[in-house]
């Protein structure tokens, strides 16, 4: 059977069940619309570096002169901390050197200074001692290191293992003069007779007045 209609012709079989549907020729219908979509461009990853036998060697290599570095700079600090604590060491010895050169020049200067009050001492007692005692009977002519019993060298000195002692009088002032033998430090001690029975005592610089004698 056959149906014909002025756009479309339908044929139908011999079967009901099958249906054909045919566009006639004379149906134009208007052309599609063609929408071109661009297909994204995959963006391939950047090739990997080649793992050859130079590749490793460099790698290695650049371990090495990290490794390299890292131990100079740790030998470096060594030699720095080591140079500080020399530097230290040599400080502290001249600390204690000063110190002990220090002890030493007073141990010298106080053993001066104490033979020097002795002979002082002895001074005054021969001063006011009775001339029939062997004494200066209250006048300080004739004093000397002999009177008093000290053993004087050709040039009037009198020496010890501290040092090596003068003495001088002027007027009412006995002075008594102690030089060290090797330092270079000495102590001098002073006896001033204010009266018959009052004398001053003058030990580098320090006076003391007033000392009684009897």
């Amino acid at each position: 059977m056959r149906v014909t209609h002025p756009l479309v012709t339908f044929v139908l079989g011999a079967s009901a069940a099958a249906l054909t549907f045919a566009v006639g020729a004379h149906f134009r219908p208007d052309p599609p619309t063609t929408v071109t979509v661009a297909a994204p461009v995959a963006t391939a990853p950047a090739p990997a570096t080649p793992c050859t036998p130079d590749t490793v060697w460099t790698d290695a290599a650049s371990g090495r002169l990290e490794a390299a570095r890292e131990a100079e700079a740790e030998a470096e600090a060594a030699r720095a901390a080591a140079e500080q604590a020399r530097e230290e060491s040599r400080r502290e010895a001249v600390r204690a050197a000063e110190a002990r050169s220090l002890a030493q020049r007073k141990t010298a200067h106080d053993a001066l200074q104490q033979t020097a009050m002795r002979i002082a001492s002895d001074v005054q007692a021969w001063v006011f001692r009775p001339a029939a005692f062997g004494g200066g009977d209250g006048s300080l002519d004739n004093l000397g290191f002999e009177p008093l019993g000290y053993a004087a060298g050709p040039d009037g000195r009198f020496s010890t293992v501290d040092g090596l002692f003068r003495m001088s009088v002027d007027g009412e002032t006995v002075t008594i003069r102690g030089e060290h033998r090797d330092l270079d430090l000495g102590t001098t001690v002073e006896v001033i007779y204010r009266s018959p029975d009052t004398v001053d005592v003058v030990v580098d610089g320090r006076e003391y007045r007033g000392t009684s004698v009897r």
